[in-house]
């Protein structure tokens, strides 16, 4: 299941990598072991740096989801 959401996301993010709307490769193992668990999303969420870009957009929808 984890290899089939690295293959997921990988091919996601070359196809977003020839628009204006690019995934850092640097994400990829964020994304990909992000989505174990919902706790892990949220203790992922939780820990992003408060200066971190759109953090706050980031820490609600994990928590509305």
């Amino acid at each position: 299941m984890t290899l089939g959401r690295a293959v997921v996301i990988a091919c996601v993010s070359a196809a977003l990598g020839r628009s204006r709307e690019r995934v850092p490769w640097s994400w990829a193992a964020v994304l990909t072991w992000g989505g174990l668990r919902g706790a892990l999303s949220m203790v992922l969420a939780l820990s992003l740096a408060k200066d971190f870009p759109h953090r706050d957009i980031l820490v609600n929808l994990t928590f509305a989801w």
